[in-house]
């Protein structure tokens, strides 16, 4: 019942209603309009760094080509290449180690 030309509650509880709808809907639409921007230049950044490492993983194999010429001058071919292959197989083998380390670290830290 409205007195004095105010509006009944339930009138007020629905244009509240309404207004709390329209304010989540405007919320979630900016969220993804944000996470949609994010996601755009976060593709383009991953895009930079893959074409980075790309170049970096060549350059790395190139330098040690160069070693293995650069010894092949005191030993044989095969042999500066058997050493190069050998000291970089070392390296990967001990990168690999502590890697699993951590990652087990992590996991179990996790799990507490």
């Amino acid at each position: 019942m409205a007195h004095n030309g105010e509006r009944p509650f339930v009138e007020i509880f629905q244009s509240i209603g309404s207004n709390i709808q329209d304010i989540v809907r405007s919320e979630v639409s900016l969220a993804k309009a944000e996470l949609q921007a994010e996601a755009k230049k976060s593709g383009k950044a991953g895009t930079i760094l893959l074409a980075g490492a790309t170049v970096g993983f060549y350059a790395v194999g190139l330098m040690l080509l160069a070693i293995v010429y650069a010894l092949s001058l005191i030993v044989s071919a095969w042999l500066a290449a058997l050493l190069v292959a050998f000291v970089v197989s070392v390296v990967s083998a001990g990168l690999i180690m502590v890697g699993c380390s951590r990652w087990k670290e992590l996991h179990q830290s996790r799990n507490r």
